[in-house]
């Protein structure tokens, strides 16, 4: 079940990426770009989760991982902190297509729930704390699109620093779920 499970998360998670991505450069919306970049961190993830158990190097998948949302978390959060200095200056401008970041979250948010539950119910039924874990951050994901469709709207109302705001928001949990990460693999 877990080989078959990464291998259709890692299609679900290298989809979203490729879609959010795609929209958040097209519309301009940082809330966006990070939730892709987040991603695109969960699809490498997940592929390196499963290369270093078929090749028994899942430390050096590891390591690689967190460079990696290191890398993601500070330059999305530069990106983000620039957009707020932006709006504080009154030229950050505006999503260029919300209604197509909302369209997009709105795919993610579903894809996220369904995740959500599917990885809750497995991991409760066989006892895996790694899908349970999953599971909590498939909710984490909810969570995002629904933020970052809010952002969307409200650029439609003139409120443009939301998005900005988000990306920051996202740009930090990518670093504080990093750090958790690298504490978890120095104890073990």
């Amino acid at each position: 079940i877990n080989a078959w499970f990464i291998g259709i998360n890692i299609r679900i998670d290298f989809f979203l990426a490729v879609l959010k991505l795609f929209t958040g450069f097209i519309s301009g919306s940082v809330g966006l770009i990070a939730d892709g970049a987040d991603a695109a961190i969960d699809t490498i993830s997940a592929s390196l989760v499963w290369l270093g158990m078929k090749m028994k190097r899942e430390l050096l998948g590891t390591v690689i991982i967190l460079i990696m949302m290191f890398i993601t978390g500070i330059s999305v959060g530069y990106e983000s902190v620039a957009s707020i200095l932006e709006a504080l200056k009154g030229t950050l401008s505006a999503i260029v297509r919300p209604y197509l970041v909302v369209l997009t979250e709105s795919i993610a948010l579903m894809f996220a729930f369904i995740l959500f539950m599917y990885q809750r119910f497995v991991g409760k039924r066989n006892g895996s704390l790694s899908l349970i874990s999953q599971s909590v951050d498939s909710k984490n994901h909810i969570y995002v699109a629904l933020t970052v469709i809010i952002g969307a709207i409200l650029s439609t109302l003139g409120i443009h620093f939301l998005d900005a705001l988000i990306g920051g928001f996202v740009a930090s949990k990518i670093l504080f779920d990093a750090m958790d990460l690298s504490r978890e693999t120095i104890s073990s």
